[in-house]
């Protein structure tokens, strides 16, 4: 079954019909038993639902809720949104979904998470797309699917787009991933979803929590933009640096870091704790939030936000990898200022060149490879081409020790 088919309404916007635009699965707190789906549709609310089917035949429904009208001031389309959540599936198992209002639904498929590390498994990483997503963005994403079609989640560093109440941005990004449809998402919320350091109105980041329904944990103070979930085997924490509220994030990551836990854990985060350009400085995060990753050991940290591609760690060359990556045509000039004021180690940095990351997950390691999506003018290193591997690292874990491989990668 195509992942395709229900993109074909958004070229057009989502203004025109009932049908679902905008489909999009992601994970909640129990992915082997369960999945949210989320979409904008036109129709009454009586009538939006998802089905779900496996290859026997048995059938699971759930009636949707809206999420509100959204603010066309903020979002770039007044029409609602909605979200259903399927409970009671089985781990491991292929269904196909009927999504939407009766006679006007999309058709997908997805697959449930297994229940643990019982087997190998991939999931894929983006950095920031935010800008022209129906161009390069799109092209990385349709690169990713073909190299590895046996990803199982995809996750992404945030700016999805570039001016939050533009309605037709929207349209391109979901246009740009529709390739990864059939695929979970996890996504962190950027600066430019929510108006930090850019003059627009996103009305508490309005158009990014209507288009994504993440998994709540139930903590007190938690907003929709900082969550966490635990798939086959690795603990996904993601956080909003540009929230606002540091310190709940903060007592939130040291608990979900405490006790027991999945056998990796990755963070995915907009802002990292060191900078990539040379006049910026990620205090606050270094300050509130990187301790406590490097106290617990964190697996991989990825972040976005600086348009470059840039690798390193501070202190123990087998603490936490922090990883910054672009997936879109914006570049920055890389700087390793911060790192060095940090006290951090660059290991390997490129400029003008966007990647997708593939990170291959097992009990003993994570493989984790940056591979080249886009290469812009006057690029470092020169000779890098679309497919090559820019950089690549291991993390191996045997009993209580950890190693990381600080592989050299083409700038290293």
């Amino acid at each position: 079954m195509s992942v395709l088919t229900a993109c074909s309404a958004a070229a057009s916007g989502p203004d025109d019909a009932p049908t679902p635009v905008h489909v999009v699965l992601t994970p909640t707190t129990d992915p082997a038993r369960s999945v949210t789906l989320t979409w904008r549709s036109s129709a009454p609310a009586a009538e939006q639902r998802v089905v779900v089917r496996d290859d026997a035949g048995a059938t699971a429904t759930a009636r949707a809720t809206g999420k509100g009208t959204a603010h066309r001031r903020y979002a770039g389309t007044d029409v609602p949104a909605w979200t259903a959540t399927v409970r009671d599936l089985r781990p491991g198992t292929r269904y196909t979904y009927r999504a939407g209002p009766s006679g006007h639904t999309v058709r997908g498929e997805l697959r449930t998470a297994r229940t643990g590390l019982d087997r190998p498994w991939s999931f894929l990483e983006l950095g920031d797309t935010q800008v022209d997503n129906d161009g390069v963005p799109a092209r990385i994403v349709r690169q990713a699917m073909a190299a590895e079609p046996q990803a199982r989640l995809l996750l992404h560093a945030g700016d999805v787009v570039d001016d939050p109440n533009d309605g037709e941005q929207w349209d391109e990004l979901f246009g740009a991933l529709a390739p990864a449809r059939a695929l979970p998402l996890l996504a962190s919320i950027g600066n430019h979803e929510q108006c930090k350091l850019m003059s627009c109105e996103s009305g508490g980041a309005e158009a990014f929590t209507d288009a994504f329904t993440f998994p709540g944990n139930g903590v007190a103070g938690q907003r929709p933009t900082w969550f966490r979930t635990d798939y086959q085997g690795v603990r996904f924490i993601v956080l909003d640096t540009f929230g606002g509220d540091l310190d709940a994030q903060a007592r939130f990551l040291e608990e979900s870091l405490t006790g027991d836990r999945p056998r990796w854990t990755v963070v995915l985060m907009h802002q990292g704790p060191f900078a990539s350009r040379e006049d910026r400085s990620s205090t606050d995060v270094f300050y509130d939030l990187w301790p406590i990753m490097r106290r617990h050991d964190v697996d991989l940290v990825l972040t976005g936000h600086d348009h470059s591609y840039d690798r390193g760690y501070q202190g123990d060359p087998d603490g936490p990898v922090v990883l910054t990556s672009n997936s879109g045509p914006k570049e920055y000039p890389p700087s390793d200022v911060d790192w060095r004021r940090r006290g951090a180690t660059r290991v390997v940095w490129a400029k003008h060149v966007s990647t997708y990351q593939v990170v291959d997950v097992s009990r003993e390691r994570l493989r984790v490879r940056a591979v080249v999506g886009h290469v812009g003018e006057r690029a470092v290193p020169a000779r890098v081409r679309v497919g090559d591997v820019l950089d690549s690292l291991t993390i191996t874990r045997s009993g209580n020790d950890k190693t990381v491989s600080q592989g050299r990668g083409a700038t290293g």
